[in-house]
């Protein structure tokens, strides 16, 4: 079953994009007519949510938000900023996944985007860049000083993002559960940061 259910509104030309996943009635827009195909949002919580009670070694559950990416004003995490408004203009579709703990654990939260490409050659130029950013001189070594892992799947660009209070090893255990949760596990290629470390993989 994927995160993601697409259905016309009647007296319009948008599709509606409707989390199964969120116990809220979030609907997104987007006038993409095609299928968007998602993470298996719903699995890769469940199974989330027992790695991070491995992790702490006590009964822990994330919340999910999810909602469509927008440009951003906020001042806060600027890296992070920039590389989504770059990816949100340069797709075609565009979801963002908060898993959030309640405080006093809230730094234990994770970030997913993923982003739907119109063509392969649109992808590859994205992820091109990406890699350059990842390994440049600049301000921010890495995508972000944090953990981050970046792969392309068919023509989808996902991206998760961990703080450094997880171990790297720890950060790839949960992007291995995303990509258990793809419909095919082929990933073309992919950039792997680890918190501190000055280039990326």
């Amino acid at each position: 079953m994927s995160s993601c259910n697409i259905k016309k509104q009647k007296n319009h030309n948008e599709y509606s994009i409707i989390s199964d996943s969120i116990n809220t009635s979030l609907v997104y827009t987007t006038h993409n007519p095609e299928k968007v195909e998602c993470i298996n949002i719903q699995e890769f919580l469940k199974n989330a949510n027992v790695l991070i009670t491995s992790i702490l070694g006590r009964n822990t559950t994330f919340k999910l938000v999810s909602d469509t990416l927008k440009h951003s004003n906020s001042n806060d995490d600027l890296d992070i900023k920039d590389i989504e408004n770059y990816i949100l203009d340069k797709s075609n579709f565009t979801l963002r996944h908060f898993l959030v703990i309640d405080p006093p654990n809230n730094q234990y939260s994770l970030y997913i985007l993923e982003a739907q490409f119109t063509s392969k050659e649109s992808l590859d130029s994205v992820f091109i860049n990406l890699k350059y950013l990842a390994n440049e001189d600049r301000s921010t070594p890495g995508l972000t000083y944090s953990n981050d892992h970046i792969c392309r799947y068919q023509n989808y660009l996902i991206w998760i993002h961990s703080r450094c209070i997880y171990s790297f090893q720890n950060h790839m255990r949960f992007a291995h559960l995303i990509r258990e949760s793809y419909n095919n596990h082929e990933i073309l290629d992919s950039i792997k940061c680890k918190c501190g470390a000055v280039n990326c993989e």
